[in-house]
């Protein structure tokens, strides 16, 4: 494949696919209880939650959204620039070794509930850090709102959006076996 196939592409409208990106996204986002409700008491009395942005990124693939079988929503997952990734979610006195080994993992795809993207500096984008770990299911219609006031919104290209897809579904579908397979003799 050549070295300069584009992994984006710039969009407009509603018509959502996955790899799409939706910046400021607001999701509401349950908080801890005290204490859980017992089945005399209603849940909605101690269920509580706050909205909070998220940068995100489609997950639900393309032909079922346009197909309308998504039942109504679809799978996003939160993602950060590097820079912004790298000032919050790192110790702020990490090693440069330690970093570059992280670093190093998170480009080569093997660091567990992460992915990288490639960053777009035409367009000003730097390298984003999808975290398969923040997971929202969220209205179709919605997200599509979201999209539509965008004038002009990024979208990751075939063959990477579908290396995301295959990444994030490799976090959900590992298998720990009880016992390993023996070594070679």
């Amino acid at each position: 494949m050549a070295a300069n196939y584009p992994w984006y592409e710039l969009c407009s409208g509603d018509g959502l696919e996955q790899g799409d990106f939706i910046a400021d996204c607001p999701v509401i986002v349950p908080v801890r209880v005290p204490e859980l409700p017992t089945r005399a008491q209603e849940p909605s009395s101690l269920l509580q939650g706050v909205v909070e942005n998220y940068d995100l990124i489609v997950l639900t693939q393309t032909c079922d959204i346009a197909n309308m079988k998504t039942g109504g929503s679809v799978t996003c997952c939160a993602r950060m620039d590097w820079p912004q990734y790298r000032r919050e979610m790192l110790p702020a006195d990490i090693g440069s070794n330690k970093l570059s080994s992280f670093m190093s993992e998170l480009r080569t795809q093997r660091k567990f509930g992460l992915h990288l993207l490639n960053e777009w500096p035409e367009q000003g984008l730097a390298y984003q850090v999808v975290d398969f770990r923040s997971v929202f299911t969220l209205p179709l219609e919605y997200v599509q709102s979201l999209a539509q006031r965008t004038p002009q919104r990024i979208r990751l290209r075939s063959p990477y959006r579908e290396h995301l897809a295959h990444s994030f579904a490799q976090v959900y579908a590992r298998v720990a076996l009880p016992v390993d397979i023996t070594n070679f003799k």
